[in-house]
């Protein structure tokens, strides 16, 4: 009885020795690619621009996504002195905007003039020009009287999955599929 008791556990630990082995092997094995993939895609955010103006949508092509890469991400557009971005180093939509250039081969310094907004509690970086079109007045009247101020132009509206934006490019954190439409139009303000 001693001796099928001993075999008994001998096969015991053989079968768990080999368990033990197995695992340590499939542990060991490299991640299958498809996983690499995947934890790849959640460094990386894909968003689309579009580049219009109001009567001819799109004037310039629409291209493959852009991507950027949100573990190593560094901002792309200048910062002026005496401003503060409030997302250095997070992808916005003005970052966006300069990886669209980036990608169609546009030179940065003539494809894009941004303005700061730096009297506004939050400082924003705005489009003054985009691709050789720049904001147009029409007809403005500035009056320390509140209601009586207007601006009346053609100048760059944002819009970020369809809805328009009065928040500057700087401002808007970047979100997987974002759709970024830079359109060139007539705006009326007032205050």
């Amino acid at each position: 009885m001693k001796k099928s008791i001993k075999k008994s556990i001998s096969r015991f630990l053989t079968m768990l020795m080999a368990v033990m082995m197995l695992s340590i092997s499939v542990m060991a094995r490299p991640m299958p690619s498809d996983l690499r993939v995947a934890e790849q895609a959640t460094t990386q955010i894909r968003a689309t621009v579009r580049i219009a103006n109001e009567t001819d949508l799109p004037t310039y092509p629409v291209v493959e996504p852009i991507v950027l890469d949100k573990e190593n991400f560094k901002t792309l557009f200048p910062v002026e002195d005496g401003a503060v971005h409030q997302y250095q180093d997070i992808p916005t939509v003005m970052d966006a905007l300069y990886q669209y250039l980036l990608d169609q081969g546009i030179p940065l310094g003539e494809g894009i003039k941004i303005g700061w907004d730096i009297v506004s509690k939050v400082n924003g970086a705005y489009i003054n020009e985009f691709i050789g079109t720049g904001t147009n007045v029409v007809d403005a009247y500035y009056s320390s009287v509140k209601g009586q101020s207007y601006w009346k132009g053609y100048s760059w509206g944002l819009y970020v999955n369809g809805t328009k934006t009065e928040l500057y490019a700087s401002n808007l954190i970047l979100n997987e599929g974002d759709i970024i439409d830079l359109i060139y139009e007539y705006t009326e303000e007032y205050w």
